[in-house]
């Protein structure tokens, strides 16, 4: 079967949308044929520069990171970050306010909410940044399963929620 949609997207994505979602997918099939040390060298520092930024930019882990010792003069100790203590659904509650980063009005940003197993739900900040790469990802495990970009699919489980209302959209 000729897959008439995938030039179509290669055109929208890049000149039309300047849709980052391409070139995430492409670094995702790349950084998984690295090399393991490479890709954990790549994670250590995208999760030391992810802690830096929570450590200067959001209030909860400000405290939270400084005493248990994971970032102290903009230094990342990676071999402390087991002392923080874990993110629970109830602090996502309690402490909504103090987990909002300070830099949040200048990124997009949505609403969501997750259930999860619990069935309560709680609310969830994301960024433009984090549904680009939930999309990447979603694409690149099609990929492996053998479906080519734009390629017809059935989708016998999901949201109808995220589709119709939602972060899921037309692609």
């Amino acid at each position: 079967m000729l897959n008439w949609r995938a030039p179509i997207l290669k055109v929208y994505d890049a000149r039309i949308s300047r849709n980052p979602i391409p070139g995430y997918c492409s670094f995702l099939h790349e950084f998984h044929n690295w090399p393991i040390s490479r890709q954990r060298e790549a994670q250590q520092k995208r999760l030391s520069q992810l802690l830096r930024h929570a450590a200067h930019n959001v209030p909860h882990y400000r405290d939270v990171l400084a005493a248990a010792g994971v970032v102290h003069d903009d230094r990342v100790n990676l071999e402390r970050f087991r002392q923080a203590p874990e993110l629970t659904r109830e602090m996502l509650r309690t402490k909504f306010e103090l987990l909002k980063s300070d830099d949040l009005a200048a990124r997009a940003w949505h609403k969501n909410s997750s259930g999860g197993s619990s069935g309560e739900p709680v609310t969830l900040l994301q960024d433009r940044y984090y549904n680009d790469m939930s999309q990447a990802l979603t694409e690149m495990h099609y990929s492996w399963a053998g479906r080519a970009v734009g390629g017809p699919f059935v989708k016998l489980w999901g949201s109808d929620r995220d589709i119709l209302f939602g972060t899921v959209g037309w692609r």
